[in-house]
């Protein structure tokens, strides 16, 4: 009797154990593929981000007027992300490899990327403000140069044609109509070293300092 009691006792506390050990293998897969979902996620959320990245540049560089406070934020979120990932102890498990690879490229996408928008951002500016600043600067041929100037009415021309193809670069984001806008440079250089007048001299040096920056920046 003692014996078949032993035995039942036995296979009760096998019972418990095979239950037990049951129960934890289900809390650690649970745990597991919590993690490993919400690795994922972060993951993907870098990539997203990552890619909207580029096209807050590429609408920085379309728009003439463009916050980019949006694109600081985004590099700023893209960072805590990065550094959240990075020490995280759950990722550093070896369980994590293949996840670690994805991560490290993601990363290095981030700081090349990081360096190319910020040098975007600063000679974006620079053509921008250039954009803006050279059709005030035809206005002002009117006011320098009297209607007898045998060059007003070239520099008017040219003035016309520099804005229109500025215009339509930017617009396009299409560089082929840089050479035109060299020859239009050179010409207006020819009548720039022409000119006596030191106002009409200080204008089109001015004119060409925003052209010189637009055709060597865009």
């Amino acid at each position: 009797m003692k014996r078949l009691y032993l035995k039942i006792l036995a296979v009760f506390m096998a019972a418990i154990l095979g239950m037990g050990l049951l129960y934890y293998q289900q809390i650690f897969l649970k745990k597991k593929f919590q993690n490993e979902t919400r690795i994922e996620n972060e993951l993907q959320s870098i990539q997203r981000d990552l890619i909207s990245l580029q096209y807050l540049a590429l609408q920085a560089s379309y728009f003439l007027y463009f916050n980019n406070d949006s694109i600081d934020e985004k590099i700023k979120s893209i960072k805590r992300s990065i550094n959240k990932l990075k020490y995280d102890k759950t990722f550093q498990s070896s369980d994590f490899f293949i996840s670690a690879k994805k991560f490290k490229v993601f990363e290095q996408q981030f700081k090349i990327l990081n360096k190319t928008v910020i040098e975007f951002l600063t000679l974006n500016a620079s053509i921008k403000n250039s954009t803006v600043y050279l059709p005030t600067l035809g206005l002002k041929v009117f006011e320098t140069f009297d209607v007898s100037d045998a060059n007003k009415h070239e520099i008017n021309q040219l003035f016309a044609k520099i804005n229109a193809r500025v215009f339509l670069t930017k617009s396009a984001l299409d560089s082929s109509f840089i050479e035109e806008l060299k020859d239009y440079q050179e010409r207006l250089e020819k009548i720039e070293s022409s000119l006596a007048n030191r106002k009409q001299k200080q204008l089109l040096q001015t004119a060409l300092r925003h052209l010189n920056i637009f055709i060597d920046y865009f």
